[in-house]
């Protein structure tokens, strides 16, 4: 006869289809990403201070001083004292001077430090170049490269800071902007952006060259880095600032752009155009009107792709998605639900007439965004919804078990899937991580 574990063993079986079904179930969405941190809605800036928005004006010439060193804006760090452990006093002009005789001066447009030693001796280095440390070449803001190519080539540094590899890989990295490119040797051009932000001593985020933004959203949602080197936050807020120039970048969730300058404390705001996409929508006019879901979607991928054994699913219904794509780049999608059952007949602790059963149900909040269609793709961004919950229970004719359930929304996502449009028929595909890709067919309600 069926027990108590047995029936939360068979719940958690559905709880983890479940998992699978929420992962799946975006038209646009992508696997939830994690990383860095996001700040409150961006108010107004008073003077070189954005206020109400976690951040601090940055120093425009003279380094700050942050622990036992002082950091100039583009990265370059230099220590706060002589080798006996005298203080340097910072001068007017942004150059130290130390007890011993030694001065340090740093240009951080170009990256050169000059180093005047007690003798009169001058030596020069240079932040973007890089230098070879226990088989790596290492650039002054931190960033490692593998000293060989991967047949043990050994790499060779030019004059101008540029890595080249005799498998014909060529690398470069701008430590002023985090950007670093490759040149692979089939002539492929890759960038990654090192957004250039550490963790202060206020567990705030911090540049190089002392601006701050807080580390989580007003919601308490943890930032993460983009690959274009942007901090993002759950909210739908991103940041991108330069510390060589000083300009900062704010993208609002609700798509409304806030630029600074720290130098000339210029501030511009720009209303916002495609909502969270940053930027104006490109609208493809196939794809305007009311649509239906009428294939695909998230159950069918997951009983294509998961493999469910000899379970069984005499009930397995979720409301087809209805999807409205307006002609301002504005979408939106309406509420659902799911109402699923499976039982397992071959459990051993079960019979024919005392089955473990599972039903999940649930309901799926609607969905509201942006969206942008360009060369075959589609790319869109949410603003609200998405959220799913509902309650899972597993039963025999003597024992009950119910569990609550619930994943969270979109909100703050984005994601770009490719998409065909025939005028009354369309269809998405986006590649899973596992399995086939998760493809949609909608027909087309009205316009």
């Amino acid at each position: 006869m069926a027990n108590r574990k047995t029936i939360v063993a068979g719940t958690g079986a559905l709880a983890a289809l479940l998992t699978g079904l929420a992962w799946a179930s975006g038209v646009f969405s992508p696997p939830v990403l994690t990383g860095p941190p996001p700040p409150e809605p961006r108010g107004p800036f008073s003077g070189c201070i954005p206020t109400g928005a976690g951040m601090a004006a940055r120093p425009v010439d003279r380094p700050r001083h942050a622990g036992d060193r002082y950091i100039y804006r583009d990265g370059t760090q230099v220590r706060d004292t002589d080798l006996d452990g005298r203080p340097a006093v910072l001068l007017p002009d942004g150059s130290l001077r130390y007890p011993d005789g030694t001065t340090v001066a740093h240009n951080s447009d170009t990256g050169e430090t000059t180093i005047t030693h007690p003798d009169g001796e001058v030596t020069r280095s240079n932040i973007r170049m890089p230098v070879l440390v226990d088989g790596y070449f290492v650039w002054g803001d931190g960033v490692r490269l593998p000293g060989t190519d991967p047949a043990g080539g050994a790499g060779k540094i030019a004059e101008d800071g540029l890595v080249s590899f005799p498998d014909g890989t060529v690398v470069t990295h701008d430590p002023s902007t985090g950007l670093t490119k490759t040149r692979h040797p089939d002539g492929r051009i890759t960038e990654a952006r090192d957004p250039g932000t550490r963790r202060n001593g206020d567990g705030n985020l911090q540049w190089n060259d002392g601006l701050t933004t807080p580390p989580t959203d007003p919601s308490g949602g943890e930032a993460s880095a983009t690959p274009e080197g942007w901090i993002r936050y759950p909210d739908g807020t991103m940041i991108g600032h330069n510390p060589a120039t000083g300009d900062t970048k704010i993208i609002r969730p609700d798509g409304s752009i806030v630029t600074h300058n720290s130098d000339t404390c210029e501030t511009k705001v720009i209303a916002a155009a495609g909502g969270c996409l940053g930027a104006p929508p490109v609208i493809d006019q196939c794809l305007i009107g009311n649509w239906r879901q009428t294939g695909g979607g998230p159950l069918e991928w997951v009983q294509r792709n998961v493999q469910m054994g000899k379970v069984q699913m005499p009930r397995a219904e979720v409301t087809p998605l209805d999807l409205t794509l307006k002609s301002d780049g504005s979408f939106q999608t309406k509420n659902g639900a799911m109402d699923i059952k499976f039982y397992r007949p071959d459990d051993p602790t079960t019979t024919s007439e005392d089955p473990v059963t599972a039903r999940a149900r649930g309901q799926m909040a609607p969905t509201t965004g942006y969206w942008s269609a360009k060369n075959g793709e589609v790319r869109a961004c949410f603003n609200s919804g998405d959220r799913t919950t509902g309650a899972v229970t597993g039963s025999t004719p003597k024992h009950s078990v119910t569990t609550p359930f619930g994943f969270p929304g979109a909100a703050g996502s984005d994601g770009v899937v490719s998409y065909t449009c025939d005028g009354n028929s369309f269809k998405t595909s986006q590649p899973m991580p596992k399995g086939t890709p998760m493809e949609y067919s909608f027909t087309r309600i009205s316009k």
